[in-house]
């Protein structure tokens, strides 16, 4: 999703609303072709007694050849998942015992808190942003800035999440999203109805920065 962003807001000033279609349509396509060759989860395999296949996925997808002890670890939680019947559950299972509604109400509400920090607004509306007296970059540089940033503060965690765990990462996530939109929020509101803030108009698109990154 981010690349798909950071390719619209670099191509987008560059190109008619047509050209850009047929631009996010190519990339769709592209992905969807590679990713035929993509092996199946060892898992899903280990699920379905396919043990040699599950190991020649895993050391492809490891860049290894001796997967023995991992292959061992997905094979033993397979076969428990396989006994409980874990993966066979349908809806009422997941209301069944306190730790699946627990964690099917975290899961529900980490969703629906990712929707209402308002990524959507933001990415539709960045030029928007840019107050006319910022004239560190133009217009274009800064929805492009911005479309990096949201990149590398995506691409960051798959190499953090297992270093640092999830729960310090999306305390430090919200925390950077809750003070770059104070800040945005406050510069609008003391703004009100002026052009610019001379001096000032540098916060909402750093706000926005930090948001991104958050």
């Amino acid at each position: 999703m981010s690349s798909g962003i950071l390719l619209m807001y670099c191509a987008g000033p560059y190109i008619s609303y047509q050209a850009i279609a047929a631009v996010g349509f190519a990339a769709s396509l592209l992905f969807g072709i590679a990713f035929f060759p993509m092996p199946e989860t060892p898992y899903f395999l280990l699920m379905k007694d396919r043990d040699l296949e599950a190991a020649s996925s895993l050391r492809r997808l490891r860049g290894r050849t001796d997967v023995s002890s991992e292959l061992a670890e997905l094979a033993s939680e397979a076969r428990v998942s396989a006994g409980t019947g874990y993966c066979e559950c349908g809806v009422a299972e997941m209301f069944a015992t306190k730790a699946v509604r627990k964690a099917l109400c975290l899961s529900t509400i980490l969703g629906a808190l990712q929707r209402m920090a308002g990524l959507s607004a933001i990415v539709a509306y960045t030029s928007g942003t840019l107050p006319p007296s910022f004239s560190a970059l133009s217009a274009d540089q800064y929805v492009m800035l911005m479309g990096g940033i949201l990149l590398c503060g995506s691409v960051a965690p798959l190499f953090l999440m297992d270093r640092l765990g999830r729960r310090p990462l999306l305390f430090l996530s919200c925390t950077a999203i809750f003070w770059a939109m104070l800040l945005s929020g406050a510069y609008y509101h003391i703004r009100g109805s002026e052009s610019s803030l001379p001096g000032w108009d540098w916060i909402p698109a750093m706000s926005v920065m930090v948001y991104a990154l958050g």
